[in-house]
């Protein structure tokens, strides 16, 4: 997929875009209603260092009460993610094509979203890692906290508590990049 270019994917669309550029946005939904965006933006936290590892990753299984130390891994550069100014400049296009918005890292960027009553927590159930134990995201509508719990530590996921010595989880999947979620 090139930059620019639009999949169909059933009543959704993916683009290949940059979600700070108005004009990206626009292009996308074409004039559509946009029900929800569900966003995890850039912390600001530079979670890499300059050559894109993430550090020695001790991954605790706690389950099973082992520690596997895996060599760091180098990814591509997280281009941004030395401020929160990616992110502020996604909410400020996001919240003009919705009002619906879900944002992970919300506790990175309180001091440019509004006041909310309602938060989600994910409890990662890792207990001991390099990086959070859980996670907060910012919800634009409602008034009450949502918690949420399963475990994740980049790779290792609910029902998969060991890793081989690639770093390679349960069903052979990798972690792409140092920030992805579960899916």
């Amino acid at each position: 997929m090139n930059y620019g270019e639009i999949m169909s994917l059933d009543r959704h669309r993916l683009m290949c875009g940059d979600a700070t550029k108005r004009e990206d946005v626009e292009k996308l939904i074409a004039g559509e209603k946009v029900d929800l965006v569900l966003t995890d933006p850039l912390y600001g936290m530079k979670v890499q260092d300059k050559n894109g590892a993430i550090g020695n990753s001790k991954v605790h299984r706690a389950k099973l009460r082992v520690f596997v130390l895996l060599k760091s891994r180098q990814y591509p550069l997280l281009i941004g993610d030395n401020s929160q100014e990616v992110a502020r400049k996604h909410y400020e296009i996001i919240k003009d094509v919705t009002d619906k918005i879900i944002m992970w890292g919300g506790q990175y960027f309180a001091h440019f979203l509004p006041i909310s009553g309602a938060w989600i927590f994910w409890n990662k159930r890792t207990g001991n890692n390099d990086f959070s134990d859980g996670e907060l995201a910012w919800v634009s509508k409602g008034r009450k906290v949502k918690y949420y719990e399963h475990l994740w530590n980049g790779v290792c996921m609910a029902g998969s508590y060991a890793l081989n010595a690639r770093g390679i989880g349960k069903g052979g999947r990798a972690r792409i990049h140092p920030t992805q979620k579960p899916a």
